[in-house]
């Protein structure tokens, strides 16, 4: 088929998709040959490419999909004025398209079989209005389904951590299929709208439990951990390596003046180090983050600290440090707690070091929205007016509490 007769029948299509959308399908459809509707034609180079052209055009219409209009003043077979939609299915047919009405049709009935998921429903009718959120569209049908069945089979390991390769084996006999779908996947567990900024392969995974590595749950300070078999021991220096599976308790000493999580390694580690000076509270490594078994081990410590002990979160001042830090009030709220941020505001901070990079509006609006939402209202206001990001490693390792009580 001519290249431009497939152009201009696919944008008879695209009118026809957008006209079920609407609900619109008994509105005659048609797609006039002027520079205005479809330049491509009046632009062939040669006669030789319009008799190609036309008889592309003359094979749809033999094919039941299109009556095409010709122009009586140009002589026979000399202009078409315009190609009128006859029959949409038929236009189908003739392209080897699965138009959009057929696409969600066909994902609607195989996600039949699995309980209904906000997230699908929500591409789903996207899909209907003849939008693509984020670049995933009706083509992707298989991938959609596919990423409804991981989310599904998650149900049967609430709060532990699944090695994602050998999950995907599972499911899929391919280590790399769930791999593949991580925009789906991002889209369908995001609470923030069709624009939302796209997460890291690391927040999405981590925030459904899939994990590449198994990570120990590390712990510095002023606690005792009591395990499942009844031993207990307190946290020695310079940190304790936590098999999340084996904590029954942490019991957090009275006398800790803080608890504090954070994102990083390098930062973690430097702490742990005293190059933060002696730790008076408590510190756990989210390893990005935060699993489902993280979270665990979390609502163990928070349920043991004594009330008026400030809980803290210290992580990258950006977008995917602001999206770890709402995971982790979500977890202390449950335990009644209030998650403060530390070091994180972008105004303090660029006052003494050079920023990483500049936010953009999105990651802006993005990160604000969240600041609101945890009353975390310092923090916004220094979004607003500096809009840089930090990375955590970029900063000298600093406590909450700058006081400090022997710990023995």
């Amino acid at each position: 088929m001519s290249a431009a007769a497939r152009k201009a029948l696919e944008k008879l299509l695209s009118r026809a998709e957008r006209a079920w959308s609407r609900n619109s399908e008994d509105a005659t459809l048609a797609l006039r040959m002027s520079a205005a509707s479809f330049k491509d034609y009046l632009e062939l180079p040669t006669r030789r490419d319009t008799d190609e052209f036309h008889a592309a055009m003359r094979a749809a219409e033999r094919a039941g999909a299109i009556r095409i209009e010709w122009d009586s003043r140009a002589g026979e077979d000399g202009q078409i004025l315009r190609v009128v939609l006859m029959d949409r299915a038929a236009l189908t047919n003739h392209l080897g398209r699965t138009p959009l009405w057929d696409a969600c049709s066909q994902a609607a009935a195989r996600l039949s079989e699995f309980a209904p998921h906000e997230g699908a429903r929500r591409l789903l009718e996207k899909w209907q209005i003849g939008k693509r959120p984020r670049g995933i569209g009706p083509d992707r049908v298989d991938d959609l389904v596919d990423a409804v069945r991981v989310l599904h089979g998650l149900d049967e390991y609430s709060g532990e951590d699944i090695p994602v390769r050998q999950y995907s084996v599972k499911l899929f006999n391919d280590s790399k299929r769930i791999e593949t779908l991580l925009p789906v996947l991002d889209f369908l567990t995001s609470e923030e709208d069709d624009e939302g900024m796209a997460r890291t392969a690391e927040e999405i995974l981590g925030g459904l439990g899939l994990i590449r590595h198994p990570q120990p749950a590390l712990a510095a300070g002023m606690a005792r951990v009591v395990f499942t078999n009844g031993d207990a021991i307190r946290i020695p220096s310079p940190y304790l390596g936590l098999a999340p599976q084996s904590v029954e308790c942490i019991e957090v000493d009275p006398r800790a003046r803080f608890i504090l999580t954070v994102e990083n390694y390098t930062t973690f580690s430097e702490i742990c180090r005293g190059k933060a000076g002696p730790i008076q509270g408590v510190v756990l490594y989210t390893a990005g983050m935060p699993s489902p078994s993280f979270l665990t081990v979390y609502a163990k410590a928070l349920e043991s600290t004594p009330a008026g002990i400030p809980v803290y979160h210290w992580g990258d001042i950006d977008l995917g440090g602001y999206r770890i830090a709402e995971v982790l009030s979500s977890q202390a709220l449950a335990m009644g707690k209030n998650l403060l941020l530390w070091n994180m505001n972008p105004e303090d901070i660029s006052r003494n070091h050079t920023p990483w990079r500049s936010l953009s509006d999105k990651e802006v609006g993005w990160m604000k929205q969240i600041a609101e939402r945890n009353q975390w209202l310092h923090e916004y206001i220094g979004i607003d007016s500096a809009s840089v990001a930090f990375e955590q490693e970029m900063l000298k390792p600093a406590l909450p509490d700058g006081h400090w009580q022997k710990y023995p």
